[in-house]
C-alpha cells in the first residue's frame, strides 16, 4: 500500500475546525476555549489531564477532539478523551530521552502497548490501543506535525481485538455476573417490604424497582421526565400504569428523541405516582425551580447543577448523575444487611441487574427476538451469550447444602415465636397455617398468619416466603423440608424442565432458615 492512497483506509473523514466553539451533534454550542468542555449533562473533558506534551500534540489532539464533538456521541468524545490520557502519562516520560521527532514512530506504539499490558486487562488495552489509532490516523490525514503516513497505514491494518463479549455472564461470576436465583429472591422480598415499611427513600426504592423489573441502565432513568409516566383507565374498571423509556445508544442527536413505552405493575406504578407527588412538593417550596427554565426529571436533584446553569445544557440542571443510581442499590443492601452466596455483603449494580434480568427471561423460555426487544437491542447478536451461558443446568440441593445457604439466602422474611399463644391472631383458629409432612400429606398446624385479611396465596408454600408467616419453633418444620426437597429429586431425576425443578428453592431456603432459628430458640430456652 502506498502513501497516496491512505485515503482509502482512514477511519473517519478529516474537517478541521479552528473556531472557537463547536457545533456538537445535539446542536449544542461548546466553548473549546476554555479549559474544560462541557460535552453534555454529566459528560465533560478536563485538558488539564494533558499536561507535559509538545504544543503540537495538544493542538492536534484538540482539533481531533472538535472532530469528534462534531460527530460523536458525548459519552463516545469522553471515553475517547481519557483514553488517550494513559497515551500522554507515557508521552510525557518518554520525552526525556527521546526527540520530539521519534515520539510518534511505530517502536513507540510498541512501546505504549507493552505498557498497558502490565498494568490492564485485555478487554481495556484493547480499547486503549483503539483510541489511540483513530487518533493517530486522523491526526495524519489531516497533515499534523509529528504524524507519520507510515505508521498510520500500519496502525490501521493492525488487529487490535475487542472485549470478550459476556464473560461475566458465561462464566456465573459470584460479584459481578448475574444474581443466584436465592440472592435475586431475597432482594425481591425486601424491596416489597419497603413497600409495606418505607425504610429507603423513593428515589432509590423506585430506582431499584426500574432497575430489577426492566434491566434498565442508569441513563435509561437520568433522563427519564415525570410526564413519561402514563395512567390508564381500562373499560372493565382495571388501571393500567405505563413509563416511556427514553432509549441510548440508538444514533440519535438528543437523548430523548426515541421512547419505548413499557408496562409497570401496579406495585411499581403506585410508587412511580407517589415519587412524583414528593417531586412536586419539592419543587413547590423551592424558590429557584422554574417551570419554563428546567425539565421536571424523574429522578431529580435537591437543587439545581452550578455547572449546568446558563449553559447550553441548562434545562436539565435538576437531572442527577449515572453515578447516584449505583449509590442507590448500595443504600438497599445496606438497608437490608444483604448477603451474597458466598456469605459476604451482596454486590449489586446497575449492570448486574441487567444481566439478572435478561438471564431470568432465557430461562423463561424468552427467544433472542424477545430478549433484544426486552434489553432494547436494535438487533439479536448482543444477547445471544445469554443462551450459550448454560443456564439450564439445575443446581444440587440436599438438606445439608440448604441449612448451609440459609442464613446468606435470606429467604424467610417472618418470625419464629415460642408458641401461638404469642402469635398475632393467636387466639384465633382461622390463623393457623397446617404444615405438609415428609409422605406429602397435610399435618397439624405449624404457625400462624398476621395479615387480617384473606391474600389468597397458597399455604404453606407461600408462607414461608412471606412476611406475616409467624413460625411455631416446636413444630415439623423438617417433615416439611424433607417433603420438598423429595419432590424436587423426583422432579429432577424425572428430567423435568428446570424451572419446574427449582421452583421452591427460595421455600426450602426459607424452611431452612426457620430451622436454624428454630435450634438457636431451644439453645436460648435450655439456657435459662
Amino acid at each position: 500500500m502506498t502513501k497516496k492512497n491512505i485515503s482509502m483506509v482512514r477511519l473517519d473523514a478529516i474537517k478541521p475546525n479552528t473556531n472557537s466553539t463547536s457545533l456538537a451533534r445535539s446542536g449544542i454550542n461548546i466553548d473549546t476555549l476554555s479549559a474544560i468542555w462541557r460535552l453534555a449533562h454529566g459528560c465533560s473533558i478536563n485538558w488539564a489531564h494533558y499536561k507535559g506534551i509538545p504544543a503540537h500534540l495538544l493542538h492536534a489532539t484538540k482539533e481531533y477532539m472538535k472532530y469528534r464533538v462534531n460527530y460523536s456521541a458525548p459519552e463516545y468524545v469522553q471515553n475517547q478523551f481519557q483514553a488517550l490520557v494513559r497515551m500522554v502519562a507515557l508521552m510525557a516520560t518518554q520525552l526525556e530521552h527521546m526527540r520530539i521527532n521519534e515520539i510518534l514512530d511505530y517502536k513507540f506504539f510498541n512501546t505504549y502497548q507493552q505498557h498497558l499490558r502490565n498494568k490492564y486487562s485485555d478487554g481495556s488495552v484493547c480499547n486503549y490501543l483503539d483510541a489511540y489509532r483513530r487518533w493517530y490516523i486522523w491526526c495524519s490525514d489531516a497533515g499534523f506535525t509529528g504524524f507519520d503516513v507510515d505508521v498510520s497505514i500500519q496502525l490501521n491494518e493492525l488487529v487490535i481485538g475487542g472485549n470478550e463479549k459476556g464473560s461475566k455472564v458465561l462464566s456465573h461470576d459470584p460479584d459481578e455476573g448475574p444474581l443466584h436465583d436465592a440472592e435475586f429472591e431475597a432482594l425481591l422480598g425486601r424491596l416489597r417490604i419497603v413497600g409495606i415499611d418505607r425504610v429507603l427513600s423513593l428515589f432509590d426504592l423506585v430506582a431499584a424497582w426500574l432497575m430489577v423489573a426492566f434491566g434498565t441502565n442508569p441513563k435509561n432513568l437520568v433522563w427519564l421526565n415525570e410526564e413519561d409516566y402514563k395512567v390508564k383507565k381500562l373499560s372493565d374498571g382495571q388501571v393500567l400504569y405505563m413509563l416511556r423509556i427514553p432509549r441510548i445508544k440508538k444514533s440519535t442527536a438528543r437523548e430523548r428523541e426515541q421512547m419505548k413505552p413499557r408496562i409497570l405493575t401496579p406495585e411499581i406504578g403506585v410508587l412511580v405516582e407517589q415519587l412524583i407527588n414528593e417531586n412536586r412538593n419539592r419543587r413547590a417550596a423551592d424558590p429557584r425551580w422554574d417551570v419554563t427554565r428546567y425539565a421536571a426529571s424523574l429522578f431529580a436533584r435537591t437543587s439545581p447543577s452550578i455547572l449546568l446553569q446558563d449553559t447550553g445544557f441548562d434545562e436539565d440542571a435538576y437531572r442527577v448523575s449515572t453515578s447516584v443510581f449505583g449509590y442507590a442499590l448500595r443504600n438497599v443492601v445496606s438497608q437490608f444487611n444483604l448477603k451474597s452466596m458466598t456469605g459476604g455483603k451482596l454486590r449489586i449494580s446497575p449492570r448486574r441487574l441487567r444481566y439478572t434480568f435478561a438471564t431470568r427471561l432465557v430461562q423463561e423460555g424468552a427467544s433472542p427476538l424477545e430478549l433484544a426487544e426486552a434489553l432494547d437491542h436494535t438487533d439479536t447478536q448482543q444477547v445471544m451469550v445469554y443462551f450459550n451461558a448454560r443456564l439450564d443446568i439445575v443446581r444440587d440441593l440436599d438438606r445439608a447444602l440448604a441449612l448451609k445457604l440459609a442464613r446468606h439466602a435470606q429467604a424467610f422474611l417472618g418470625m419464629v415465636i415460642g408458641s401461638e399463644s404469642q402469635a398475632i391472631r393467636g387466639d384465633d383458629l382461622a390463623s393457623r397455617i397446617p404444615l405438609i409432612d415428609a409422605q406429602g400429606n397435610h399435618s397439624k398446624p405449624g404457625g400462624s398468619c398476621g395479615n387480617f385479611g384473606f391474600c389468597g396465596l397458597y399455604a404453606p408454600i407461600a408462607c414461608y416466603t412471606c412476611i406475616k408467616f409467624q413460625a411455631w419453633a416446636e413444630a415439623p418444620h423438617g417433615d416439611m423440608l424433607q417433603h420438598l426437597l423429595t419432590e424436587r429429586e423426583r422432579k429432577k431425576k424425572a428430567g423435568a424442565d428446570p424451572k419446574m425443578v427449582q421452583i421452591h428453592d427460595q421455600t426450602i431456603l426459607a424452611i431452612a432458615e426457620v430451622i436454624r432459628r428454630c435450634e438457636e430458640w431451644f439453645t436460648k430456652k435450655r439456657r435459662k
